[in-house]
C-alpha cells in the first residue's frame, strides 16, 4: 500500500482520436499514390514481380503494405515525442512501505508457524487417542 499520491493536471485530450484518424488516412492515401511506383520499382528489380496477379490486386497489396509500414512509423515516433508522467516518490515513503511489508511477512511467518504447531499437536492428540483405543481392544 503506497503512501504516493500523485496529482496530474488535466490535459485536453479530445482532439487526439481526429489527429490519429488524419494521420491514418494519411497515411492510406500517402500509400495508394505510391503504390504504382513502388510496383514499377519492384518489377525493375525482379521481372518475375506480379506475375498471376491482377494489376488492381497487386496495387491493393502493395497500397496496403506501405500504409503499414507508414502507420508504424508515424506510431513509434508519436510514442517517442508524447510527455511522460512524472513520478513524486519519495524515499521515506518507500522505506516506510518496505518496513510495512516487512512487518506484515514476518507476522505471517509467525502465524504460520503457530497454526503448524497446533496441527501437530492435534494430530499428536488423536494418534495417541487411537493408540489408546487400540490397545484397548487387543486386551
Amino acid at each position: 500500500m503506497s503512501q504516493v499520491i500523485i496529482k496530474e493536471k488535466k490535459k485536453r485530450t479530445g482532439l487526439r482520436p481526429l489527429v490519429g484518424l488524419v494521420l491514418g488516412a494519411a497515411c492510406l492515401i500517402l500509400g495508394w499514390f505510391a503504390a504504382p511506383s513502388v510496383i514499377l520499382w519492384l518489377k525493375d528489380q525482379n521481372a518475375s514481380f506480379g506475375r498471376g496477379m491482377e494489376e488492381s490486386t497487386l496495387h491493393l497489396f502493395i497500397a496496403g503494405m506501405i500504409f503499414l509500414v507508414l502507420i508504424t512509423i508515424v506510431g513509434l515516433i508519436v510514442a517517442a515525442a508524447t510527455p511522460k508522467k512524472a513520478m513524486n516518490v519519495k524515499e521515506t515513503d518507500l522505506t516506510k512501505e518496505r518496513i510495512q511489508m516487512m512487518q506484515a511477512k514476518e507476522y505471517e511467518k509467525k502465524r504460520q508457524q503457530k497454526l503448524n504447531r497446533q496441527m501437530r499437536q492435534e494430530v499428536q492428540a488423536r494418534t495417541d487417542t487411537n493408540r489408546e483405543r487400540f490397545d484397548d481392544r487387543r486386551s
